[in-house]
C-alpha cells in the first residue's frame, strides 16, 4: 500500500465567492509506508481525520463575497460565480433589476390591456369613454375640498358628450364650464374668451343661467357638450340645471351657452367649477354620445 501523506491541502470553497481562495491543512494521525501491513483501525483513523477536518474547512470557512459575484454552477463538480439573467438581471452589483415590458407608466381610461402569462402588463391603451351610449366614466375629485373637475377627453375622439354634474357647494356660488385645448394642461379664462348665451358670465359657460346655488344645497347639471375633439370648431353646451335651494326657493333652468368669444379650435378637455367654497360629493358621469 502506498504511503498517505501526513500533511492534505484542502481546498474546498476557495473559488465560490470571496476575495482569495481558502485553504486549510488536515493533518492524519498516522503514517503507513510501503511493505507494511496495513492496519484498518489506522487506516480508517486517518480517513475520519481528513473527513474531520473537511467539515472544519466547510463550517468555517472565512473571506469577504465580491458584490455581483452570485455561486453558480460551472458544471456538475464545480462552482463559479456570476450574474442573474432574465426578467430579473444583476450587473456586478447585488441590485436586482426589473426588466421593462415597455408599457408607459401613467393611468389609462376605460384601459385595454394584454397580460403575459407571467401577469405583467405588456401593453396598455386608453379606450373609448362611454362606448356609443352604453356607458358612463365617472370624475370625481382628486382630494377633499377641490372646486373644479378636469374632464381630460383627447385619448377617447369624441365629438358629443353627455355629462352629469352633482354636489352641494360649500358656500352660495355659481357653476361655471371651461375648455382647453391642451388636454387639459391649461383652460381658457380670459375676459374675451366665452360669450355664454344663458347668462352674462365673460369667463366661462354659466351653467347655473345666472342663478346663485345655494350653500349646502343638492345640485345636479344635466347637459350635452357638442364639437369636443374636432378641428375648427367652437363648442356648445345645452341642458338642464337643478338646485334643491337658493335664495329660498329651488332653481330648475335650461343651460345654453357656447364660447364664440374663442377662435375656432381642436378642444379636448373641459372644467366644471364652482365660483366660490368647495363641492362636497362633487362628482361628474361622462358618456360619450358620438
Amino acid at each position: 500500500m502506498k504511503r498517505l501523506p501526513t500533511m492534505i491541502t484542502a481546498t474546498f470553497l476557495g473559488t465560490v465567492a470571496f476575495t482569495s481562495p481558502v485553504y486549510a491543512q488536515c493533518t492524519v494521525p498516522n503514517v503507513i509506508t510501503n511493505g507494511q501491513v496495513a492496519d484498518a483501525s489506522k487506516v480508517m483513523e486517518n480517513f475520519d481525520a481528513v473527513a474531520a477536518c473537511v467539515d472544519d474547512v466547510v463550517d468555517t470557512t472565512t473571506g469577504v463575497p465580491q458584490n455581483g459575484e452570485i455561486a453558480v454552477f460551472a458544471g456538475s463538480t464545480s462552482v463559479t460565480s456570476g450574474d442573474l439573467s432574465g426578467d430579473v438581471t444583476t450587473s456586478g452589483s447585488t441590485v436586482t433589476t426589473l426588466a421593462t415590458t415597455g408599457v408607459v407608466a401613467g393611468s389609462y381610461t376605460n384601459a385595454n390591456i394584454t397580460v403575459d402569462d407571467k401577469g405583467r402588463v405588456t401593453s396598455a391603451t386608453s379606450g373609448q369613454i362611454g362606448g356609443g351610449g352604453t356607458s358612463y366614466t365617472k370624475y370625481v375629485v382628486a382630494g377633499a375640498g377641490d372646486s373644479f373637475i378636469d374632464v381630460e377627453l383627447d385619448a377617447d375622439g369624441g365629438t358629443a358628450y353627455h355629462v352629469i354634474v352633482k354636489g352641494a357647494p360649500s358656500a352660495n356660488t355659481g357653476l361655471g364650464f371651461r375648455l382647453s385645448s391642451d388636454n387639459g394642461a391649461s383652460f381658457y379664462s380670459g375676459s374675451a374668451d366665452y360669450k355664454s348665451g344663458s347668462a352674462s358670465s365673460a369667463s366661462s359657460i354659466n351653467l347655473a343661467r345666472g342663478n346663485t346655488i345655494g350653500s349646502a344645497r343638492q345640485t345636479i347639471a344635466d347637459f350635452t357638450v357638442v364639437g369636443m375633439n374636432t378641428p375648427n370648431t367652437r363648442v356648445a353646451v345645452t341642458g338642464s340645471v337643478f338646485s334643491a335651494k337658493s335664495n329660498g326657493s329651488t332653481i330648475s333652468t335650461t343651460i345654453g351657452g357656447h364660447n364664440n368669444g374663442l377662435a375656432a379650435n381642436d378642444f379636448d378637455a373641459f372644467k366644471v367649477f364652482v365660483g366660490a367654497g368647495n363641492m362636497d360629493d362633487f362628482q361628474i358621469f361622462v358618456q360619450r354620445v358620438y
